[in-house]
């Protein structure tokens, strides 16, 4: 559903809480528990796309039945963000 190499336009926002912590730029998001840390904010935003990428790929790319309960409740949680 969601790969690295296309975009995808967000449903809704996801919000990203931004901080920089010893000259490293921390990008974090507390509903998906989300977090990228990296040396430059290009590197932070391309860890960002990469999380949010294996994330579908873990949760959504997949037989639903193979998940548990709460990963299914994920999995809804993140098509929401696309549907």
């Amino acid at each position: 559903m969601l790969r690295s190499d296309r975009v995808v336009p967000l449903a809704r926002p996801l919000p990203v809480e931004v901080a920089v912590e010893d000259g490293s730029i921390i990008l974090s998001n507390e509903e998906y528990d989300l977090l990228v840390v990296a040396p430059t904010l290009t590197e932070a935003i391309e860890g960002w796309f990469y999380e949010l990428t294996m994330l579908f790929k873990v949760y959504v790319d997949v037989d639903p039945g193979t998940l548990s309960e709460s990963a299914r409740r994920y999995r809804t949680n993140l098509l929401s963000l696309v549907a």
